[in-house]
């Protein structure tokens, strides 16, 4: 497995991505967690860690604490914790410019510590503090709250302090990081609970923070407090372990089109090559550890009394009734890349 050198950044990342097509840039969220106002900023960089721009149009006072980039719409999302709000910027053009396009009013005192985006252009925003009550929150472009979903709690269906998420296209899947309860949850489009996932029995996450997806459907999950980067194959079963010489508490992660994943941790951010890991098999891959891809994953199934529970809820924040989940087969997937 190959390991570029760390690049240290002059303050810790809170969340990572790619931006453009051609990924040859990352922009990193730098919020203040103190009195540190001034170091809060976004940034892009190359993709050798040099800074080529920071984004200016953002207003005074923002506390950014998450980014994700819609390389449909050439979007950069950025959370603010500051004032909760979602600016979704525009990449105007290749010399990194932004302006803001629109902005998103969240729910009060809502911290949006993860976004995403699907192909029909709904944005998900994950929320931290679930003042609502529930942990995901799901918007249309024009501003309109389409849903919310994943009540607090520890059932089968409901959430405890929400991370990263991440959504898969081709399966209509929205992965979502259960970091109070120590799981990964799994979501239609619309909300409707599918299944949990963890590591095997002898195993556990322990707080886990950021997710993503490759383009294989692969689910990479940063295990903060184990120093680990876990893998899951499109059928939710677990398939490799990375262990990555002197990862410390691995909290944010993004994939590009050749399965290398970007991690940021407390030290800064590096790539780790994961080529092998989209062959969704447990393998030895460098200095990862050798796990075979045929342990339960943890997977709990649905059922009908949870939805109906996770649907319930006060001050009018509902789910839509749930939808039939699409499966992980081959032809869900080829279907989706012959659309694109």
């Amino acid at each position: 497995m190959s390991v570029r050198p760390w690049q240290k950044t002059r303050t810790v990342p809170l969340s990572v991505c790619f931006v453009g097509r051609e990924r040859y840039y990352y922009a990193s969220a730098h919020g203040h967690k103190s009195n540190a106002k001034s170091s809060a900023r976004v940034v892009i960089y190359t993709s050798e860690g040099v800074v080529a721009s920071e984004i200016d149009c953002l207003p005074t006072g923002c506390n950014p604490v998450s980014v994700s980039f819609d390389e449909r719409r050439n979007w950069l999302l950025v959370g603010d914790a500051a004032s909760s709000r979602l600016f979704v910027l525009e990449m105007l053009n290749e010399d990194l410019d932004f302006a803001v396009s629109f902005v998103l009013d969240l729910p009060p005192k809502c911290i949006p510590v993860s976004t995403a985006t699907s192909e029909t252009g709904h944005i998900y925003v994950s929320d931290a503090a679930q003042r609502k009550g529930y942990g995901i929150h799901v918007y249309a472009r024009d501003g309109h709250r389409i849903t919310s979903f994943g009540r607090r709690g520890s059932r089968k269906s409901e959430l405890l302090s929400p991370a990263g998420i991440a959504y898969d296209d081709a399966l209509e899947r929205l992965y979502v990081v259960d970091r109070g309860n120590g799981r990964i949850q799994v979501y239609g489009d619309a909300g409707q609970w599918a299944c949990s996932i963890c590591p095997p029995e002898n195993d556990i996450f322990e707080d886990p923070r950021g997710v993503c997806v490759d383009e294989t459907g692969i689910v990479i999950a940063c295990d903060s407090g184990n120093d680990r980067i876990l893998a899951f194959n499109p059928s939710c079963r677990y398939a490799i372990a990375w262990v990555v010489d002197g990862l410390q508490g691995p909290f944010a992660a993004c994939v590009d089109s050749e399965s290398d994943v970007m991690v940021a941790d407390s030290k800064g951010v590096r790539w780790v090559d994961g080529a092998e890991v989209s062959q969704g098999r447990g393998r030895r891959c460098g200095n990862g550890v050798d796990i075979e891809g045929e342990y339960s994953s943890g997977i709990e199934e649905s059922s009908d009394d949870d939805a109906e529970s996770d649907r319930k809820g006060d001050d009018g924040y509902k789910s839509d009734p749930p939808r039939e989940v699409r499966t992980s087969d081959a032809s869900s997937r080829a279907g989706h890349e012959r659309r694109k």
